[in-house]
């Protein structure tokens, strides 16, 4: 998606003239584009984050599940007896 949005006008022919109005509409068009470039990838960057956050705490619930399944698996058998 970014590619698609570093390069978003379509060539113009040489031979063709662009008129003012043609001209303020490409401008805004370009602006816009690099504009919505620009949020794309913050928000990107801004996903990989939150990926790493969750990643991070997936690794903490995991090495608390270690330390705590022993204790849990002992008291259920001093339970039983």
């Amino acid at each position: 998606m970014l590619r698609a949005l570093d390069n978003p006008v379509l060539p113009i022919d040489a031979d063709d003239e662009m008129d003012e109005e043609s001209q303020k509409l490409e401008s805004a068009y370009v602006k816009k584009m690099e504009y919505l470039r620009k949020l794309l990838y913050s928000n990107i960057l801004h996903l990989q984050k939150n990926f790493e956050d969750i990643e991070a705490n997936m690794r903490l619930v995991l090495r608390d599940q270690q330390i705590l399944r022993p204790i849990y698996q002992q008291v259920n058998v001093n339970c039983t007896i």
